[in-house]
């Protein structure tokens, strides 16, 4: 229902402006603040990552946020009670929807780079830490948007704990897990380093597999606990 809903609204279109404007601003960045005209392509995937994690919570939580507070605004929940859905099926196809679109606009515009640079060499380890902060960001903001029936709330919640998380990961080193995808992480500086040498000793595929599950348990057991808020909010 909730992937009709998106096509019958055009919702998609919106998530295919926002990874186009963050593909564009990773090509500005180069362009203005390192004065790179003719990136090579390790240069333009690092710039559009940086991008991605680093204004990933402000960007996408928009839309992310948007969905959950549209239904709770329009009280359709009693709605989707009627459907038979619960609160674990209703959280789990928003995030799926959302992923699903994001994921294949995203992935589609490395494809799209790989193809006009005719190297298709970083793909798939650009594709999996694409995807890995994405999946952190779209969980965390959709955390918020389930909990929370305010937009504003919802979006200064996200963005706070996007604050203290960065700030806790540059003060503590054994608290960088809460910012893992952040510029400042050891993830993101040894990825950076795999672009440069193309040494895959740099990369922590497992590492990223093991966080995303981690994260997807606590991010679902905070839900749980909270599952009450769904009916509150929306009914």
């Amino acid at each position: 229902m909730e992937f009709r809903k998106d096509v019958k609204n055009r919702y998609f279109i919106y998530y295919l402006a926002t990874v186009i404007i963050c593909f564009v601003l990773g090509y500005v960045l180069l362009v203005s603040l390192d004065k790179i005209s003719n990136p090579s392509l390790e240069e333009l995937f690092i710039s559009i990552y940086t991008v991605f994690t680093q204004f990933g919570m402000l960007i996408f939580s928009v839309l992310t946020i948007q969905t959950f507070a549209t239904d709770y605004k329009a009280k359709n929940i009693l709605f989707y009670k009627l459907m038979g859905y619960n609160w674990l099926r209703f959280f789990l196809e928003k995030v799926g929807v959302l992923l699903f679109w994001m994921s294949v606009m995203t992935l589609s515009g490395i494809c799209l780079i790989s193809i006009l640079y005719q190297d298709f060499s970083l793909t798939i380890v650009t594709m999996f830490y694409f995807e890995s902060a994405l999946i952190y960001e779209i969980l965390l903001a959709s955390m918020w948007g389930f909990l929370l029936k305010s937009v504003i709330g919802s979006y200064v919640s996200n963005f706070a704990f996007w604050i203290i998380a960065m700030i806790a990961s540059i003060a503590n080193h054994k608290l960088s897990f809460l910012a893992r995808y952040d510029a400042s992480n050891p993830i993101f500086l040894r990825f950076n380093q795999y672009y440069n040498t193309g040494n895959t000793e740099y990369l922590d595929i497992i590492g990223n597999v093991i966080y995303t599950i981690i994260l997807s348990g606590v991010i679902l057991g905070i839900v749980c606990a909270f599952r009450k808020r769904w009916e509150k909010n929306g009914i």
